[in-house]
């Protein structure tokens, strides 16, 4: 099939038609022509006019320490335009949500983490597919003496059969053993966490939202009976649950609303979007949950009003998010932001990206599946299962496609092997279990206890 059958057959490709004319403007300059780049759930490609953009606002305006906290402050008007920016892309503003930039979306999780106020009640939640990031969370529960489960998907996510099979309930995967230990009683609320990818890093699968962030979000206003989610202390008067979103992968090619789920905490990477710059993430945050954070741990330039080095018994912090930002933010790398995002809505929008890319990788392994050895060996097996149950329970796929190869004689390639070979051909891909543990364990069939033991 040559280009223009494909076009055809495949209207959604191509942003309406525009495609050549994007590369050549954006991406001829710096990207070789005769480069296969396939590795966007790592980092997608920076384009010129992000840079010309940047470049000429940095050549053309002086922008001061926006701790200088000048009236004509160009640089806080710009930070302000910028931060209203990307909270209207998760359909919200600031006066439901804050941001504190961060170097990552790593970053992010770690800094949460010692602001959530976990404590010996605590529990943390996470789905299997969760990055190390989002796991790695867990080292701050146990220095707190709390526990941790992990939530597994209906064992039909992992089971290529087509089967009718009704039951589509959660599982858990594991518990520590804090979980097993006798309950501390106590009238004094306490606060846990549960944490999800939006869309994981391993094989792109998108969980139903509204089936596992909804039970969380209504709880904070009214009592549920048979809690959906096999956490170890459900939500209660005394127990409260706060939510957590990766949306470091799903920002790529999908825009996530906040009105719809308004979670308390997303953390995110902006060079997952477009490229430019590295180096900065955000924790945003739900205004309604800042007061829960622990404040208190740190307080540095910029974050308060009144402090004496010789009596440390009165801090007077800022007020909201200014309490938890310290230092002076990178300003100018902050305002790179802004023209990232024009891109996507003035040029792109998320919606043409997720139709071009979904209908390149549904393509790409259609034609996959089709590739077969002379004796009949198939050549890929890929690590996901689409189908119609799959779909109809709120399941689908970002554009990721997670495969092993095989030799003529069913046995598999070295993955290393496969990045050379392609390396050879001007291909560029990503091998190995992309930070994603849990979801490479299920899916390669690694057996793990029930309970942990710590």
């Amino acid at each position: 099939m040559d280009k223009q059958e494909f076009i055809a057959a495949h209207p959604e490709y191509g942003y309406n038609g525009t495609i050549d004319e994007l590369y050549k403007n954006e991406f001829s300059n710096h990207y070789p022509s005769d480069r296969i780049y396939l590795d966007h759930a790592g980092t997608t490609l920076y384009t010129q006019s992000q840079l010309d953009a940047h470049f000429n606002q940095l050549r053309t305006l002086t922008l001061n320490n926006p701790h200088s906290e000048q009236e004509d402050s160009k640089s806080l008007l710009l930070i302000q335009e910028c931060i209203e920016l990307i909270l209207s892309i998760f359909d919200t503003s600031s006066r439901y949500y804050s941001i504190i930039f961060t170097l990552n979306t790593t970053h992010a999780c770690q800094l949460l983490s010692s602001l959530f106020p976990f404590s010996l009640k605590s529990e943390y939640a996470y789905m299997i597919d969760s990055h190390n990031s989002l796991i790695g969370i867990r080292q701050q529960v146990k220095l707190k003496g709390g526990s941790f489960s992990i939530i597994d998907y209906p064992s039909k996510i992992y089971n290529q059969e087509n089967n009718s099979d009704k039951d589509w309930s959660f599982r858990c995967a594991c518990r520590s053993s804090s979980c097993l230990s006798s309950d501390i009683e106590s009238n004094v609320p306490y606060y846990c966490l549960f944490a999800t990818p939006a869309e994981n890093n391993f094989n792109g699968l998108r969980p139903p939202l509204d089936k596992l962030l909804g039970p969380f979000i209504n709880a904070r206003e009214n009592q549920i009976e048979n809690f959906p989610i096999p956490i170890h202390r459900y939500p209660s008067k005394e127990c409260h649950w706060l939510t957590l979103v990766d949306c470091a992968k799903y920002l790529s090619t999908k825009s996530f609303s906040l009105s719809l789920y308004p979670v308390d905490f997303v953390v995110l990477s902006f060079y997952k979007i477009f490229g430019y710059p590295t180096g900065l993430g955000a924790l945003i945050i739900r205004n309604e949950s800042l007061k829960i954070l622990n404040k208190e741990n740190y307080f540095g330039g910029g974050s308060v009003e009144y402090i004496s080095p010789y009596d440390d018994s009165r801090v007077e912090y800022k007020s909201g998010i200014n309490a938890f930002i310290h230092g002076t933010i990178p300003f100018t790398t902050i305002l790179s932001i802004y023209d990232g995002f024009q891109l996507i809505i003035n040029k792109l929008s998320y919606k043409h990206i997720s139709l071009h890319t979904q209908c390149l990788i549904d393509y790409c392994r259609n034609e996959m599946l089709k590739l077969t050895y002379s004796n009949g060996q198939i050549l890929c097996l890929f690590y996901d299962v689409r189908n119609n149950f799959i779909y109809e329970n709120g399941y689908s796929y970002g554009p990721i496609l997670n495969f092993n190869l095989y030799n003529i004689h069913g046995q598999f390639l070295s993955c290393r092997l496969i990045q050379r070979i392609a390396a050879d051909h001007n291909i560029i891909l990503r091998v190995g279990t992309f930070c994603a543990p849990g979801a490479s364990q299920a899916y390669l069939g690694k057996i793990v206890k029930i309970y942990l033991t710590l």
